[in-house]
């Protein structure tokens, strides 16, 4: 659960760097910005508001209370960015992948003890009503390795190119993945299975930043879309890690 907040954690501050680096460069997490908010502005507010949630996060300071503010300002982002866009199958796997790291961060508020300023205070009924978001969280990632993993098979030959030149056989690895991410999905969804397909969910989405993801941006350097896509496997990887530690055993079978 510890290595499920850092990884989460790392991957916001990542966002929030990349905001102040290059403001049009995170696509996932970014809104489109209403004409009479400054673009740059908003990006470095963003940016600020996701380093201080991430840093929150990382060392227990009013963790509960700041995740579910974290989960509930990307879920709005998301409202405001690509709703009016769900319609264009481009967009929506931004929509899930935003949807799952709202549902992340509402995750990870779970994992703390409620605290002083979530318990009373005129903020508290609204950070009660938010909290019931929690149990949800497990099945927006789901929603998000479900659509990622049916595109593994729509846009499957941009995958082929994806994979590491000296990994063979890329297109069974583009269908296997898919499926394995479809399969994990429904797994989370499922009360029998979430705990196990959340364990193995994260345990790929790891490997997939260390064998993928981190060598492409090392080599990108200074790309933001390879460095995004790093901080947000790392980030997807933590939720599901945080899953696999929290979600309830099932009870044994008597003979």
């Amino acid at each position: 659960m510890r290595v499920g907040r850092l990884f989460f954690a790392i991957g916001m501050v990542g966002f929030g760097v990349l905001f102040f680096v290059n403001a049009n460069a995170v696509l996932v997490l970014a809104p489109a910005w209403p004409t009479w908010i400054p673009g740059r502005s908003g990006a470095f507010a963003a940016g600020a508001i996701l380093i201080a949630g991430g840093a929150s996060i990382a060392f227990g300071l009013r963790a509960r209370s700041v995740a579910i503010l974290l989960g509930s300002i990307i879920l709005a982002w998301d409202l405001f960015r690509d709703v009016d866009l769900i319609k264009i199958a481009a967009t929506s796997l931004d929509i899930t992948k935003a949807l799952a790291l709202g549902g992340g961060a509402f995750v990870i508020a779970g994992t703390f003890p409620r605290d002083k300023w979530e318990s009373s205070g005129p903020f508290s009924p609204m950070m009660m009503r938010l909290e019931k978001l929690i149990p949800l969280g497990r099945f927006f990632l789901a929603s998000q390795m479900i659509v990622a993993g049916i595109e593994h098979f729509i846009y499957a030959v941009y995958v082929f190119d994806m994979v590491p030149s000296w990994i063979p056989w890329h297109p069974f690895w583009t269908y296997f993945v898919g499926a394995a991410l479809v399969a994990g999905g429904i797994g989370l969804m499922v009360r029998r299975t979430a705990r196990l397909a959340a364990a193995l969910l994260g345990a790929i989405i790891f490997i997939w930043v260390l064998v993928l993801h981190l060598p492409r941006a090392v080599a990108a350097q200074t790309s933001a879309n390879e460095w995004t896509s790093v901080f947000q496997a790392l980030a997807m990887s933590g939720i599901a890690f945080i899953l696999a530690a929290t979600l309830p055993r099932e009870p044994e079978k008597t003979p």
